[in-house]
């Protein structure tokens, strides 16, 4: 009930303008962007008719953030890049450290991946020169972010290792949470479900029991429990992360909730589901194939399964076997040379598998759905 009081002051009340800058920081804190907009740009509103510069930028800078996280991303970097005008202006280092490590994270979000890491690298060499190390750490999250996106795994692991070195010195906590946050996504991105589920503790334990953390900790387990097709414990996993994210009233965060939900429930519910991965297929003992595929276009079935598994989940829907072989052969033809299996035993597993997909009318092959994040 303090936010309507801190509302109601007078608008030249002297502490009016710093107090709806802390309730907006309160209200992003527990993912409430609708009314962290609302209490900024009103605030923004107010501190334009003092003629505050600084505080103009500062406000501008958080308020881009915000709007990013409502989806409204091109506008949120338009809003960064007017306070990093302000703040250079003002000569205000800190400011453009900091306003420029949100504004690679927008560009990011906004799929910007060329130019986030061309504003994250200028964040990084001033944070640097002006012995900002919080900065610093910041910069190579993101830049951590963005070669994630770019598919540079070494490059991400780099920056994301820096961070743990800087955070870990300092006991950022907060820094430490994310950056384990963000490798046990890299992780899952390998398939890599040991380290991912390592990083996922760690994240645990630095979560201090912020209720916020703890909803993202837990739709980070759920997706692990995805990748191992235990969709029931990924389906509990997420209706917490619900509870705690109604109590906070965090719209963005139930959205995205909403939609793992659906999608969790359909693959439940459909009842021939099945879930192709590396790791269970190898320990599984199926028979030994007919001669109902040829050699080649079987070689060339496992061929995609390395380099292009949409392609053996396109295979996967429901495709009878004459179109299936006809289709296996056009891409062995428009492939280059075959390479060989490196798994011996992946030629009667995959087979049997396929037999089995192809005997029913629908199939999904879980390894090439998107996962959450």
């Amino acid at each position: 009930m303090l936010g309507p009081r801190i509302e109601g002051l007078p608008d030249d009340h002297h502490s009016k303008l710093k107090c709806l800058l802390g309730l907006s920081r309160l209200f992003g804190s527990i993912g409430n962007w609708v009314e962290c907009i609302r209490v900024l740009s009103h605030t923004l509103k107010l501190y334009r008719e003092q003629g505050d510069d600084l505080q103009v930028a500062v406000v501008l800078r958080e308020l881009g953030w915000v709007n990013c996280q409502t989806g409204l991303c091109k506008e949120g970097i338009e809003l960064e890049k007017e306070a990093l005008e302000i703040f250079e202006r003002l000569g205000t280092a800190a400011g453009q450290g900091d306003c420029l490590n949100l504004l690679a994270s927008l560009l990011w979000s906004d799929e910007q991946f060329n130019a986030a890491e061309e504003a994250a690298s200028l964040a990084i060499n001033l944070s640097s020169e002006q012995g900002d190390q919080f900065q610093v750490c910041e910069s190579h999250r993101v830049l951590g972010k963005i070669y994630r996106s770019k598919g540079e795994r070494e490059k991400a692991i780099y920056h994301f290792e820096a961070v743990l070195g800087i955070a870990s010195s300092f006991n950022w906590r907060d820094q430490l949470f994310w950056v384990h946050h963000a490798l046990a996504l890299l992780a899952l991105d390998q398939n890599k479900l040991d380290d991912a589920q390592a990083h996922i503790e760690r994240a645990k334990v630095h979560t201090d029991n912020d209720p916020y953390s703890l909803g993202y900790t837990m739709m980070l387990q759920a997706g692990f429990w995805y990748r191992r097709y235990r969709l029931e414990e990924a389906k509990s996993e997420v209706l917490r992360a619900v509870q705690v994210f109604e109590k906070l009233g965090a719209a963005e965060a139930l959205e995205r909730c909403s939609g793992y939900l659906q999608q969790l429930e359909q693959e439940i519910n459909d009842p021939v589901a099945l879930y192709f991965d590396g790791e269970i297929l190898e320990n599984v003992l199926l028979p030994t194939p007919t001669d109902s595929l040829s050699s080649q276009v079987l070689d060339g079935i496992i061929l995609q399964v390395y380099s292009d598994v949409s392609f053996v989940s396109d295979v996967a829907l429901g495709k009878s076997w004459p179109n299936t072989t006809s289709r296996a052969s056009e891409r062995i033809s428009s492939s280059s040379s075959p390479r060989s299996s490196p798994h011996s035993g992946w030629r009667s597993l995959l087979f049997s598998y396929l037999e089995l997909f192809f005997s029913m009318p629908v199939g999904f092959l879980y390894s090439s759905v998107p996962l959450f994040f």
